[in-house]
């Protein structure tokens, strides 16, 4: 239990102890600086930061994307489960497609995607969706080989169909399995979402840095990357409770 609470707390104590640092240093020694903005700086910029560049519309939109990814992954996951747990040409398609989850496939696919739908304000929600819904099926397709088969056997033994066997005894068998997948699709889809914003710069956290960038607002720029880590690392706190305390088999 204490190493969990340890685990648990690290990002965040990361993050303290970086602020620290970075407080004391560049504020008191490294005053004139290209690095990291001065704490005072930053601190005298929230307020323009907040406003011009429409903070908290552009956060909500971005973490809408992750949440509405996830969770509808999930869903369609659960939906879909009888069909993903046989071998069809659907699921042979899937798999042959997460083939390619290296990111270079990805950035170039969301290039055409925003030319394609340049205006549309619901496609980055619906790409994102997509990249989960398709993670999930091959790693749950990859893990489904190391269920208990003890189980199934008994299943067949009673004459259960295999479809319900599928969707009932081997999908929450291999639920709690998908943790560390569930984890890295978490940090994928933020990687994959801000790049897509950057590229499209036009909502998001993509759009802010991109904006920022293009102005050399180092504040803007250093306050955007603390609300990311503290965005992914509550996610992942989140997914590991999640896991920890209602996903669990037997």
């Amino acid at each position: 239990m204490l190493k969990k609470n340890i685990f648990y707390q690290k990002p965040f104590r990361l993050l303290f102890s970086f602020l620290l640092v970075w407080f004391v240093l560049f504020e008191f020694v490294l005053v004139a600086n290209g690095i990291l903005p001065k704490p005072s700086s930053v601190y005298n910029s929230i307020k323009d930061i907040w406003g011009i560049y429409s903070f908290l519309p552009n956060i909500l939109y971005s973490f809408g994307a992750i949440t509405f990814g996830l969770v509808f992954s999930v869903l369609l996951i659960y939906f879909f489960r009888k069909v993903l747990l046989n071998k069809n040409i659907f699921t042979e398609l899937i798999f042959a497609v997460n083939k390619l989850k290296h990111f270079i496939p990805v950035v170039i696919l969301s290039a055409f995607i925003i030319f394609w739908f340049n205006n549309s304000v619901y496609i980055e929600y619906i790409f994102i969706l997509i990249i989960g819904f398709i993670y999930l099926s091959g790693e749950m397709m990859l893990y489904s080989d190391r269920t208990k088969s003890e189980y199934i056997l008994a299943a067949k033994s009673l004459k259960i169909i295999d479809k319900k066997i599928n969707g009932e005894i081997k999908f929450k068998q291999l639920l709690p399995m998908l943790e560390e997948s569930f984890l890295k699709l978490h940090f994928i889809l933020w990687s994959v979402l801000i790049t897509f914003e950057f590229i499209q710069h036009q909502w998001g956290f993509g759009k802010i840095i991109f904006d920022s960038l293009k102005y050399r607002d180092m504040p803007t720029l250093f306050v955007v990357a603390l609300i990311i880590y503290l965005l992914i690392s509550s996610g992942y706190f989140i997914i590991k409770f999640l896991f920890n305390r209602y996903v669990h088999w037997e």
